[in-house]
């Protein structure tokens, strides 16, 4: 299996563990708190190595529908789904940038 693989197999299982934070529906997306790794520590103690929680948060992060998510003063989730934040106009700027270079790479996620 490669880590791309497993990334995803993990993202399902945080869809399922944290529904109201994470989801594999594009439509049902939004944007995670600052500190949502830490969390997911604290949470799930030494379910999963820090690594492979990084490379789950890093494709579903960096994937194109949660870019597009990215804009600025949407409000950020928690695990909980509760509101905690806002994306800055710094995190929505990365965001444009990142879109614009997946989508002009042709490297869509």
């Amino acid at each position: 299996m490669t880590d791309a693989d497993a990334a995803d197999r993990l993202i399902v299982r945080l869809a399922t563990m944290f529904p109201a934070a994470f989801t594999i529906d594009p439509a049902s997306v939004q944007p995670l708190r600052v500190g949502i790794f830490a969390d997911l520590r604290r949470e799930l103690g030494e379910t999963f190595t820090a690594p492979q929680l990084s490379r789950a948060l890093q494709k579903y992060t960096g994937s194109l529908v949660y870019l597009k998510k990215c804009k600025e003063g949407v409000p950020r989730i928690g695990l909980d789904g509760t509101p905690d934040g806002k994306v800055s106009v710094e995190h929505a700027r990365r965001a444009r940038a990142m879109r614009n270079w997946l989508e002009l790479s042709g490297r869509l996620r």
